[in-house]
């Protein structure tokens, strides 16, 4: 009942914010049901919307970036998850999380054969995990992986 409620109000509020997230929540995230390809796919054509309503929509290019990924479209999850970072931390943030991101971008260039993106992508990982003063056995895991990358790119 919930997601054909939240289909009705997309359809009489097609540009409202709240009644578009609500159909993606209903979609991506309700916990009786699993997320089909074809929800997936729904719920990005809303987020699509979403972003063209709201450019800084954080919480939106995350999500349409983990669709992406899902769909293996990386070079589109990159743009996505890159304007997460571009984004960055807002002022209602409760905690810091913004910056693992660097992670998912990584990835994705690591799967496309991207090694020096990607590892320039791991550097910036490593430079704010030391901010947050990660300990010695987590920079060196990185470092490992860094030059793991550079060394691909040279290939």
């Amino acid at each position: 009942a919930g997601l054909e409620e939240a289909r009705l109000g997309v359809r009489l509020a097609p540009d409202n914010h709240l009644t578009l997230w609500e159909l993606c929540g209903e979609l991506l995230f309700a916990a009786e049901t699993a997320v089909t390809d074809a929800r997936a796919k729904e719920a990005m054509s809303l987020l699509t919307r979403l972003i063209k309503l709201n450019r800084d929509d954080r919480q939106a290019h995350l999500e349409i970036a983990k669709l992406y990924e899902r769909f293996q479209k990386l070079p589109d999850a990159v743009i996505h998850y890159k304007e997460v970072l571009r984004i960055g931390q807002t002022s209602e943030d409760m905690d810091v999380w913004v910056y693992t991101v660097h992670l998912d971008v990584e990835r994705c260039l690591e799967a496309l054969g991207r090694y020096r993106e990607a590892a320039d992508e791991l550097e910036k990982y490593l430079t704010t995990i030391k901010e947050y003063g990660a300990d010695e056995e987590e920079v060196r895991k990185i470092e490992k992986q860094i030059k793991g990358l550079k060394e691909k790119g040279k290939e």
